[in-house]
């Protein structure tokens, strides 16, 4: 009688052990379980906001584009910091001549007078703009056909969060008619005020 009241205490002992470690082992397969599930819903997290912020650049590229090319009226081109063009919208074709296909790819300085090619105003002007920011003009502009025509033009330099400079934007506005209209309109005046001037008081 004792041997098997030794025997079955044994055997109550081993089972307890064995439920001790199993309840060990699953405690730290449920600890390991939450903590992998923890990291994935914080992977997850991070890739659901790295997504939403991929989906916000892509519409806000969309968006720029959509505005890029409704300005019909203004000659819109990105370049790279030696002036190489990148990106040409609609109103650049428009007031320059030049397909997006013939334009991307070649230098700014196309668009310049040759005397001012030879002066190398097209390098000053980005020099410029890198220094001063924005650098704005009232110039000559050369189209594809070789005519040239008066622009407002606006180059402004692209940085990055860093500050490096990543590129530039210039825009080009033909006023060409708007300053030969006000023109007009002077010499009206003068003439006005020059008959005015022989009629005794």
């Amino acid at each position: 009688g004792v041997l098997e009241s030794l025997d079955d205490g044994r055997v109550e002992a081993g089972e307890i052990i064995n439920f001790a470690m199993f309840a060990l082992v699953a405690a730290s397969l449920v600890f390991v379980a939450q903590r992998l599930l923890h990291a994935y819903k914080i992977l997850r997290q991070h890739q659901l906001q790295v997504a939403a912020e991929a989906r916000r650049a892509t519409q806000y590229a969309e968006e720029l584009n959509l505005f890029i090319e409704a300005a019909i009226d203004y000659a819109i081109f990105l370049t790279d910091i030696e002036g190489k063009i990148l990106i040409w919208n609609k109103g650049a074709e428009r007031v320059l001549g030049w397909s997006e296909a013939e334009a991307v790819g070649h230098t700014s300085a196309v668009f310049y007078p040759p005397d001012e090619i030879q002066a190398g105003k097209p390098w000053s002007d980005l020099s410029m703009a890198r220094g001063q920011g924005v650098f704005s003009e009232l110039c000559w502009q050369v189209r594809k056909d070789g005519s040239e025509f008066l622009a407002d033009a606006t180059l402004t330099p692209l940085k990055d969060a860093s500050g490096a400079l990543r590129g530039f934007v210039r825009v080009l506005r033909d006023v060409t008619d708007y300053h030969a209209a006000n023109r007009a309109v002077e010499r009206r005046e003068k003439h006005l005020q020059s008959i005015l001037d022989t009629v005794p008081d």
